[in-house]
């Protein structure tokens, strides 16, 4: 346990008392290395270099022995001495190491500075891949489970672990998913029954086909799949089916229905997988499952139903998510590169049910248009906008406006025909109590829910969401006005400041990007350099500083140099977790780590003749809750708030248990 400072402060004490660097260059190999006679120690170690992308090998040296060394009183003795175990950090891995770590003795960090110099055509690639002489079973040890709040990931041996609470696997385990769009299954009578039926004998049949056709990158999981047959037949459209059919999903009505229609599905998949064991056999661990002790009859898949998340097959097939309500009835998309200058522009975008629910009631598309506009700029006047427009609103009621009973109620009606589980985001608003939380996952307990997820609106306060309209957002600064024009005038520098200096890896090497702040604790300029001196780099980076500390001293809010800068791409790398996308990126990066955390500094500085001064800044705390959250505003309506989709920068929705961006599609559970 610890931070990531923490850790490399551990390594680099290790390092510097028992490591050393071998070799002599590109001729001999170089390495880096690190002895000790327990392995367990060792063990730790390559998982703490995991964490930071440095892959190492332990060798065995020397076995316990007697061995005559000298007595300390000028003779020599017999003595015990211990087995001998040796880390080596090889290929370019020396480099990570270099970069990353390091020693703390300042004489090995100039001797592994000098053999990597002379590495001019680079090192050999680690390939990151490990094989295994044996697996033997030493007995069960306790399982336990753990949160990791800011990525939901985790290190477990070495390995980057994002855990999946819809599928319950064995060792080597996987499942054949698919989803049923259930609103192409709508007539004007309702459900399509004998057309569902059809589908999902269908689906049935294609999953247990893709089996056979599935490329594994390991027999292990090949042989498994065979043994069992897993398929995970789920749904999604269902919150657009609803509107066509004028249910809230907030209704007893809905409840029902989605009670009925899981019960059809299960019964029809079970059957059609009861036929194919009658053509091709049950699946071959048939006679050890506890499908039999159940009474079932042979069947040709070990389980048939799951709700996973449907993220990107939604946004493709254009219907809603899994079994989740609409997040919003309209939003802005960002399209970027729309143009070959790189250009971006916005595009409104809305559910498809929405969408032809407004043109069958209004018969007219710029009119239709112009509501969906509204919805997705005051989605806080919605009741009144569709209530304009002849529309029951509570038909289109969205995530947040849902209470949790309905939320968990709905998952539970689901998960009563669901062979594994259900992927489905219990969203909240930022008002929700800890009492609503608690209530919300003991309901999920006593409805027999196998999983839950519950997340409150604002308890991510890194960005906002783009719901509401960006006029309603407002800068206060400082100015001078000349002619009716609002001109900011820079502060002058004090003759001393204090500042923070983090080091960042980009694609063009590691950076060190320094925040000085002023009196009150607020940035007031950046100095940023490139580990290599001189060229193009380096010399758009001065100008980048130069440009945001002209900006800070000018009074312009830090967030918004941040906003500018942030998803700026060009040579993306990650570091330490993070994705690093460009200098500039790096730049924000550094100074949205130190925007709102900084306490104000005490000590004199120089006096301003200028017009804009020290403490210049608009307040933060009209922005902080009475239980210190940041509530994040939109025209005066809180909206969800998230980290940034790392393929478009756009911002991230909870649905199904995941992270779903809106702008591109992305999802980070597939």
């Amino acid at each position: 346990q610890g931070s990531e400072e923490m850790q490399k402060a551990y390594l680099q004490a290790l390092f510097g008392a028992d490591g050393t660097v071998s070799g002599k260059g590109p001729e001999k190999g170089v390495s880096v290395r690190l002895n000790s006679s327990f392995p367990e120690l060792l063990e730790g170690v390559q998982r703490l270099l995991l964490n930071f992308g440095i892959a190492s090998r332990t060798y065995l040296r020397r076995n316990e022995r007697m061995a005559s060394m000298p007595d300390g009183k000028g003779g020599m003795k017999e003595y015990k001495t211990l087995t001998n175990y040796e880390v080596i950090i090889g290929k370019d891995n020396v480099r990570r190491f270099m970069d990353e770590i390091g020693f703390l003795s300042e004489q090995k960090n100039a001797r592994l500075q000098e053999v990597v110099a002379a590495y001019r055509k680079g090192f050999y690639q680690e390939k990151f891949l490990a094989t295994f002489d044996r697996l033997e079973y030493l007995g069960e040890e306790p399982v336990y489970d753990l949160t990791e709040p800011m990525t939901h990931s985790f290190i477990a041996n070495g390995f980057c672990v994002s855990n999946c609470g819809e599928e319950f696997l064995e060792n080597y385990g996987n499942c054949c998913l698919g989803s049923i769009n259930l609103d192409r299954h709508i007539t004007r009578d309702g459900f399509d029954w004998e057309k569902l039926e059809d589908t999902v004998r269908t689906a049935v049949r294609f999953l247990d086909d893709v089996i056979e056709v599935n490329q594994f990158p390991l027999d292990k999981l090949r042989d498994v799949n065979i043994a069992t047959r897993r398929i995970g037949l789920g749904v999604m459209g269902w919150a657009d089916a609803l509107v066509r059919l004028n249910i809230p999903y907030d209704a007893d009505e809905a409840l029902e229905l989605a009670d009925k229609l899981g019960g059809f599905i299960n019964q029809i998949a079970w059957n059609e997988s009861a036929n194919l064991a009658e053509e091709r056999g049950p699946f071959p661990e048939y006679e050890n499952s506890a499908l039999k002790q159940w009474g079932m009859p042979p069947v040709r898949n070990s389980s048939v139903i799951t709700i996973a998340p449907t993220g990107t097959i939604s946004r493709i097939s254009g219907c809603s998510s899994g079994i989740e309500p609409h997040f919003a009835a309209a939003w802005w998309s960002n399209v970027l590169w729309d143009d070959d200058k790189g250009g971006s522009s916005r595009l409104l975008d809305a559910p498809a049910s929405v969408w032809e629910t407004l043109m069958s009631q209004l018969q007219d598309e710029d009119r239709v248009k112009d509501v969906l506009g509204q919805l997705a700029d005051h989605p806080e006047d919605a009741e009144r906008i569709l209530g304009e427009c002849g529309l029951d609103a509570a038909i289109f009621r969205t995530s947040m406006t849902i209470s949790q009973e309905p939320h968990v109620r709905m998952q539970a009606a689901w998960q009563k025909h669901v062979t594994n589980s259900v992927s489905k985001t219990i969203n909240l608003p930022n008002s929700a109590t800890v009492d609503d939380i608690k209530d919300a996952f003991w309901l999920a307990w006593e409805t027999d829910c196998k999983a839950v997820t519950v997340y409150r609106d604002g308890s991510k306060s890194m960005q906002v969401l783009e719901t509401g309209s960006a006029e309603s957002e407002t800068i206060e600064t400082s100015a001078t006005e000349t002619g009716g024009e609002h001109l900011l005038v820079p502060r002058r520098r004090p003759g001393s400041v204090r500042g923070i200096t983090d080091r960042i890896r980009s694609g063009h090497g590691s950076m060190y990007v320094t925040v000085n702040f002023d009196d009150d604790g607020n940035p007031f300029e950046v100095f940023s350099t490139l580990g290599k001196s001189g060229g193009c780099d380096s010399a758009h980076l001065e100008g980048i500083s130069r440009l945001v500390s002209l900006a800070l001293r000018s009074g312009i809010d830090p967030d918004q140099v941040v906003e500018q800068l942030r998803g700026i791409t060009c040579c993306p790398v990650w570091d330490g977790g993070t994705l690093v996308r460009s200098t500039e990126d790096a730049v924000s990066l550094a100074l949205s780590r130190h925007v709102h955390d900084v306490e104000p500094l005490q000590g004199r500085a120089e006096s301003s003749g200028g017009t804009a001064q020290l403490g210049m800044f608009p307040s933060t705390q009209e922005a902080i809750t009475e239980d210190g959250n940041i509530a994040a505003q939109t025209n005066g309506n809180q909206v969800a708030s998230g980290a940034r989709c790392p393929e478009c920068s756009g911002f991230l929705v909870h649905q199904e248990g995941c992270l779903h961006c809106y702008d591109c599609g992305y999802n980070k559970c597939e």
